[in-house]
C-alpha cells in the first residue's frame, strides 16, 4: 500500500510544481487567461550571442587589466620605461607591416 501512496504523493508534487511554474510564466508574460499553457523555449541564437558577449567582455577585461598592470609598472620603475617603449614601438611596427 505504501508504494501506491508514494507514487500518488510524487505525482501530486509534480503537478503542483508544474502549476507553480505556469503561474510564474503567466505573471512574467502578463497572460490573464487560465486555460492557456505557456511553453518557454530556449533560443539557440540568443544563447550563442550571450555566450560570445560574455567571452568578449571577459577577454577585454583581462586585456585591460594586463595593460593597466604594465602601465603601473612603467610608472613605478623608471628603469624599465625605455625598454618597454622600445618593445611597444617594435610591436606597432610589426603590426602595421602585416596590414599595409
Amino acid at each position: 500500500m505504501g508504494k501506491f501512496q508514494d507514487s500518488l504523493v510524487t505525482q501530486y508534487k509534480k503537478n503542483q510544481e508544474i502549476k507553480s511554474k505556469q503561474s510564474d510564466l503567466k505573471k512574467k508574460y502578463n497572460i490573464p487567461d487560465e486555460n492557456v499553457v505557456v511553453v518557454e523555449k530556449n533560443n539557440m541564437i540568443k544563447f550563442i550571442i550571450r555566450t560570445a558577449g560574455i567571452i568578449i567582455r571577459t577577454a577585454a577585461t583581462i586585456c585591460l587589466l594586463i595593460l593597466a598592470a604594465a602601465g603601473l609598472l612603467t610608472i613605478l620603475y623608471p628603469e624599465i620605461r625605455t625598454p618597454f617603449l622600445g618593445v611597444i614601438n617594435t610591436l606597432t611596427e610589426q603590426f602595421f607591416s602585416f596590414f599595409p
